[in-house]
């Protein structure tokens, strides 16, 4: 049995390169299979944009102006048949059909209005009833909590009409909701409003009642790229099998001095040592070739370890704080919170261009070429 791991969050906007960058690797470095973006902000002809050499669009819903947007990715290397896919025309709702382990799914995206909207939920009916046949997985942010005493730290009442029509909704299509399945008396907020001092629980991810056994661990995730927070859902559904991934010397290191310097040094010794150690070239060949490929990954290994490890430790600090920030408001933790936000958002900024550099390489040698007119 192999995992499946979802992820769900609201972005706020994927119009910068950067920004698209970082939410790419995040997902990268955190296995994630199949992705569910609200509020991208990207337009129809923009969408692809988010694609990379590790993940694809697979179904996407935008709006004429940028706003709004909803966009589902799946990694590369799932296994994993589409049989077809929808969306609302206004940038709301997208869908995709699959078969995955001989099950008929149906994973949806949903982005609700800011307040009760009768007509976008009888659209929701009518989409979910065409998709009887399949069993559903949502992502979605819905601007409306579903519990009043476990979803809103503030006793007020807002939006109720849109909670009374989310809970039917559930009930009429035997949906749950999966944060609440494995956390029942857990409060846990994923939007926090700093006009009303309010933290709320509004971003969800819902499952056909047949699908809940299979979910292992479902976390909230607390995000610095937007001011909601993210679901990390993992699902335990089949085996699933990495492709064999083809070794390429990191052409981004050769803008790194000390790399330089280095690598140069240690490949001088090592032709030293062994010029004379095999009398086919050939084998000497490979050796050289053994060596640099080894250099290359141990130098790059080192390279990433520091400033990853720093990311997980103010991810953790970040998660802590708002965690206390929930439980008893105070400035001085909102500024602490601000502090480790800034350093982790120049980490990431920075972590986004290289991706970015390196992708630019990978699309170098990769990527579609015109033949020649020799060639054809």
């Amino acid at each position: 049995m192999g995992s499946l791991n979802i992820f769900g969050c609201n972005l706020k906007g994927l119009n910068s390169p950067n920004k698209r960058a970082a939410c790419l690797d995040l997902l990268a470095r955190n296995n994630i299979d199949l992705a569910m973006f609200q509020e991208t902000h990207l337009q129809r002809d923009d969408v692809n944009r988010l694609e990379n050499h590790q993940f694809k669009v697979c179904a996407s819903s935008s709006a004429l102006n940028k706003t709004k947007g909803v966009i589902i990715l799946i990694c590369k290397a799932l296994r994993i048949t589409v049989i077809d896919k929808g969306d609302d025309k206004d940038g709301r709702v997208a869908y995709v059909k699959c078969i995955y382990n001989e099950r008929k799914l149906a994973f949806i995206n949903i982005y609700a209005p800011n307040s009760y909207d009768n007509v976008f939920f009888t659209q929701l009916n009518g989409i979910f009833a065409e998709l009887s046949d399949y069993e559903l997985i949502i992502g979605s942010d819905m601007n409306a909590i579903l519990d009043h005493k476990l979803d809103k730290s503030s006793k007020s009442d807002s939006n109720v009409q849109a909670t009374k029509a989310l809970q039917h909704l559930l009930s009429d299509f035997n949906l749950m909701d999966v944060w609440w399945l494995r956390h029942p008396t857990t409060k846990e907020y994923t939007f926090f409003s700093n006009r009303h001092k309010t933290f709320t629980r509004i971003d969800f991810i819902f499952m056909s009642t047949p699908l809940i056994s299979f979910v292992q661990n479902i976390e909230i995730k607390q995000m610095t790229l937007t001011d909601h927070h993210a679901y990390i859902c993992q699902l335990m559904i089949s085996s699933l099998s990495k492709r064999a991934t083809r070794w390429r010397f990191d052409l981004t290191l050769l803008q790194n001095q000390d790399f330089c310097e280095q690598f140069e040094l240690e490949l001088t010794e090592f032709l030293e040592i062994n010029r004379h150690s095999v009398d086919d070239a050939r084998h000497f060949w490979d050796s050289i070739k053994g060596f640099i490929r080894n250099y290359d990954s141990s130098y790059s290994s080192r390279l990433n370890k520091a400033p990853l490890k720093r990311i997980g430790e103010l991810e953790a600090s970040v998660s802590d704080l708002e965690r206390s920030q929930q439980m008893h408001f105070s400035e001085q933790t909102a500024r602490s919170l601000t502090k480790i936000k800034v350093e982790l958002d120049l980490l990431l900024t920075q972590r986004a261009e290289f991706v970015l550099d390196k992708n630019r390489v990978n699309h170098f040698f990769h990527g579609n070429r015109h033949q020649s007119a020799s060639s054809q």
